[in-house]
């Protein structure tokens, strides 16, 4: 399989964001449940956890040279869709779902032609949307698309223009809006689109010149959050915005170090994100409160895709 061709100045880190799964989440409103995440090295496993890191429990073992990744919960807070793929960003991942304690584990359709990112279920559970990508030679693409959660009716919300990646994309906590993740694609090289949930009235909501990526729904629906990505080497950082591209706030300030994927809590009262130390060798997953005070570090081993269990 050929890796995917992107610029020099995008840090590891954000590459394997991307080529990895991307950032997937969408919280959708409740009570605080189980924190899902990715670990491991070189084989990749998603496992649970309590709200302050306790209680760990891994989810999926595959066998050697199989990852998952990319946990995303159900609005209901029974099942969790992801990636499975080989170890490694070039290759292909495909979606599967499971229940919240890792059982029922099987793939909603197979794909092999083409490279799944960054699922999401819709508020009512019934469609998964995700962006679906075709590397060819000069000209990869991604698209956003939806399917049903039994691997029938696929329907394609964006058409990508050459060299348009597309992920981190989520459905709005009613439905009726969907955000996205665009690098390389609609004259940005990193922005953060909202639209219609049939794919019309697409609209840019970040400036360019911040690079941001990622976005994450708050549960009421009243803005996003998402991750700067800054300048290579200087620290990456958490801020947020409104659907309309208003209220523009930094919320964290991470010195040298780096601040990823933030997900708010179904209860809106915290925020859960990687930071990481300023050559990327160690990370972990802290949470905070919406306005950036409280930092705590739950989860030290190098934990990463966090995606928050609402709980009816």
């Amino acid at each position: 399989m050929r890796r995917l061709t992107v610029p020099a100045t995008v840090s590891v880190m954000v590459l394997g964001l991307v080529l990895g799964g991307g950032p997937a989440q969408a919280t959708f409103p409740g009570s605080n449940g189980r924190i899902a995440f990715v670990s491991g090295w070189p084989q990749r496993d998603i496992y649970s956890a309590a709200p302050d890191g306790t209680d760990v429990m891994r989810l999926t073992t595959f066998a050697p040279k199989r990852s998952a990744y990319a946990p995303s919960w159900s609005a209901d807070g029974t099942r969790i869709v992801f990636l499975k793929g080989r170890n490694g960003p070039s290759d292909a991942h495909q979606l599967w779902v499971m229940d919240a304690d890792g059982s029922n584990q099987h793939r909603v359709l197979s794909d092999p032609w083409f490279y799944d990112r960054a699922p999401t279920f819709s508020p009512d559970g019934s469609k998964i949307l995700f962006a679906r990508c075709q590397y060819d030679p000069g000209q990869d693409r991604c698209a956003v698309v939806t399917v049903n959660v039994d691997g029938s009716r696929m329907d394609r919300l964006t058409t990508p223009g050459p060299e348009e990646l597309v992920f981190s994309e989520m459905y709005s906590p009613d439905g009726t809006q969907i955000a996205f993740s665009v690098i390389f694609g609609r004259g940005v090289n990193f922005g953060i689109f909202v639209m219609d949930a049939d794919g019309s009235n697409v609209e840019l909501v970040t400036p360019p010149k911040i690079r941001a990526f990622g976005p994450d729904w708050a549960p009421d629906g009243s803005r996003l959050v998402f991750t700067r990505f800054c300048c290579g080497s200087k620290a990456d950082s958490i801020w947020a915005v409104n659907p309309d591209g208003t209220g523009l706030v930094r919320i964290t300030a991470p010195g040298s170090r780096h601040d990823f994927q933030p997900v708010n809590s179904p209860d809106g009262t915290q925020i859960v994100f990687e930071r990481d130390n300023p050559d990327f060798t160690r990370w972990g997953l802290y949470t905070m409160n919406p306005d950036g005070t409280g930092i705590t570090r739950i989860i030290p081993h190098e934990p990463y895709g966090a995606a928050w269990q609402p709980v009816a």
